[in-house]
């Protein structure tokens, strides 16, 4: 959560000036702005690894991104750690 406080001050030039009758062409307006963000996280339960790849190409073809909201370098850069078909994670050896 974000809380943002911004105050502006709008007046008429030169009388908006004058001290004490100033403040008759004067405007002063305060805000407040709210920001939330928030993540859904969904589980899936994945028996095996080749399994991920399906899921996760699934999911990421139902998500929609905001334009320009991350440069795409930056993207591709946490995507390639995703396991895919094409390239399954490396087996892990079982006891």
């Amino acid at each position: 959560m974000e809380n943002n406080k911004t105050q502006s001050e709008s007046k008429i030039p030169v009388l908006g000036d004058i001290p004490l009758l100033g403040n008759l062409f004067k405007r002063k307006v305060k805000e407040t702005t709210k920001t939330e963000l928030i993540i859904f996280l969904t589980p899936h339960i994945v028996a095996e690894p080749t399994q991920l790849a399906g899921v996760s190409a699934k999911e990421r073809s139902n998500t929609t991104l905001v334009p320009k909201a991350f440069p795409e370098q930056e993207l591709d850069r946490f995507l390639d750690n995703v396991p895919s078909r094409e390239n399954p994670p490396p087996a892990k050896n079982r006891k």
